[in-house]
């Protein structure tokens, strides 16, 4: 993570750190749980990062894009089922 961190700072893209940390949430913390694995962690970032590098590409970045993307990135993640919400870390 110090290194992911350190290379998202020096490229200027402090925002990926959110999910980053995230995933190692559910990495570390709750490794059992269907949506920690890999073909949700991995795919999930996979698909999120090139669904919105593709959309801000041909769009370009604001706020409405951004928030386009956001629900665009969700859509494909749903219908490629490899969606990666945080865990509940708390028993029922």
């Amino acid at each position: 993570m110090i290194i992911i961190s350190a290379i998202a700072v020096i490229l200027g893209y402090p925002m990926v750190l959110g999910p980053m940390g995230a995933s190692c949430l559910l990495v570390f913390a709750a490794h059992a749980g269907t949506f920690s694995q890999p073909r949700h962690i991995l795919g999930g970032h996979v698909i999120s990062t090139l669904t919105a590098l593709t959309i801000w590409e041909v769009f370009g970045r604001s706020h409405v894009t951004i928030g386009i993307t956001l629900a665009v990135v969700l859509f494909v993640m749903v219908f490629l089922k490899v969606v990666h919400p945080p865990p509940r870390l708390q028993a029922p």
